[in-house]
């Protein structure tokens, strides 16, 4: 009977290594979706894309402040203080996804504003000292919480 359809395959997120240093063999879904025979179609587990749910999702879509960009891409976009270019060849270079915020935004799913910091654009000169006073107080309502 060939009325069952195969689903695409992908490195294994998680398995038991068979032999030393081989993990993460080829299976079905990539571990993380359910196969539908049916349609020959992986339906991915939450926080999983792709045809055969090969990577990660990032977060409500970079709270469209940002880009999902992979660990590979993340690497080779990226230099140290010395300028030399970072590299990532592991296993889940193309996996694993996050997060590349637009500039002004923050947090693991770029929905955090960034606060003006550094030297206020007011001063004279850049070589004053320079000392800032902030006092908070709470009123009732705020039952002892409060944001800044």
């Amino acid at each position: 009977d060939c009325s069952l359809r195969e689903c695409p395959t992908g490195s294994a997120f998680f398995d038991m290594a068979e032999i030393d240093d081989t993990a993460h063999l080829q299976t079905t879904c990539s571990g993380r979706g359910h196969c539908d025979h049916t349609t020959g179609e992986c339906s991915c587990a939450t926080g999983y894309v792709g045809i055969a749910c090969e990577r990660t999702k990032c977060k409500h879509d970079c709270s469209r402040r940002g880009k999902c960009i992979s660990m590979r891409h993340l690497a080779d976009s990226t230099r140290n203080h010395e300028s030399l270019q970072y590299s990532y060849q592991l296993w889940d270079a193309d996996k694993l996804y996050g997060c590349e915020c637009d500039l002004g935004y923050a947090g693991y799913d770029c929905s955090l504003r960034v606060c003006p910091f550094g030297d206020d654009p007011l001063t004279q000169s850049e070589t004053d000292d320079e000392i800032q006073l902030l006092r908070c107080t709470a009123n009732s309502s705020s039952n002892g919480h409060m944001v800044l």
